[in-house]
């Protein structure tokens, strides 16, 4: 997401027959190109998984997705596990008329790696850094649209919306 920007999705038009998918991966990073920055013994993962359903019917459409990542990172004190869901409606009564309605939430947490310690231990936090220190962040976004047709070439559309970001840090989840 754009932190402080903005924010611009186009999704997919639900179909008429229900729509339902699930994806999940998993990869691997590589280890550092030098020995002096390898700081474990396995290589660090990547996983994560997420559905989506959306459904059309008559006069209204929905969609809806929601999923989890998680990432260890290249580096010590870099983990980091992000959920999110998204969900959009959309209601079209006549041609010239539609009102839609999405909103995202996402929340994330995150050990806080700010810099590395060396150039030798490029891959490790600085000494003084409190390894209990998490990063929590959560953002919320809700929208609106109303569109209403006068002519083919004259609309006129409407967009409220409200945006929400919070950052906390926090020592040993307090």
């Amino acid at each position: 997401g754009a932190l402080g920007g903005v924010v611009s999705m186009f999704t997919k038009p639900p179909a008429k027959k229900l729509e339902l998918s699930a994806r999940s991966y998993m990869g691997v990073y590589e280890f550092p190109k030098y020995d002096s920055w390898k700081y474990r013994n396995t290589v660090p993962t990547q996983s994560g998984a997420d559905l989506r359903v959306a459904q059309s019917v008559g006069d209204f459409s929905f969609s809806a997705s929601g999923g989890v990542r998680y990432d260890e990172g290249s580096r010590e004190f870099d983990k980091h596990l992000r959920g999110f869901g998204y969900g959009k409606a959309v209601w079209q009564p006549t041609y010239q008329n539609s009102f839609t309605v999405a909103t995202l939430v996402a929340v994330e947490n995150s050990q806080n790696f700010i810099y590395w310690r060396n150039l030798t231990d490029a891959t490790l936090p600085p000494l003084e850094q409190n390894l209990d220190e998490r990063l929590y962040t959560t953002r919320f976004a809700l929208s609106g649209e109303w569109l209403y047709l006068f002519s083919d070439k004259t609309s006129l559309t409407v967009r409220p919306a409200t945006y929400r970001t919070t950052f906390e840090n926090r020592v040993n989840g307090v």
